[in-house]
């Protein structure tokens, strides 16, 4: 999870200077982006697993991730008006600080 974040945080703070280095690194930016950001998925039942139990280690992981039945929406709305008032770089550099402060914490709880 260490390297997720640390990962997400370094392509999303430097993604608006891809325009300076053509459309191939602004293409491996997203791709790392999307690649990094699924690692999330693919961790989170070992996680769960690892802080709940194996015992309900499905229902505890469903109940994890049912925070996308709001977020997502909620989400959405809060980035288009976010957009507006920061425009995309502050956005980026808005995810970059999040995804460091998820690197915080997993470095200092695990």
């Amino acid at each position: 999870m260490l390297c997720v974040t640390a990962g997400c945080s370094i392509l999303l703070a430097t993604l608006p200077l891809t325009p300076y280095g053509g459309g191939f690194m602004y293409g491996f930016w997203i791709w790392g982006i999307f690649i990094l950001f699924s690692g999330d998925y693919s961790l989170g039942p070992a996680v769960v697993a690892k802080n709940f139990g194996l015992k309900y280690a499905g229902i505890n992981y469903g109940l994890v991730y049912t925070y996308a039945i709001i977020g997502t929406p909620l989400t959405t709305i809060i980035t288009q008006n976010l957009e507006l008032k920061i425009g995309l770089n502050g956005l980026c550099g808005l995810f970059a600080g999040c995804s460091g402060i998820s690197f915080l914490i997993t470095l200092l709880l695990f």
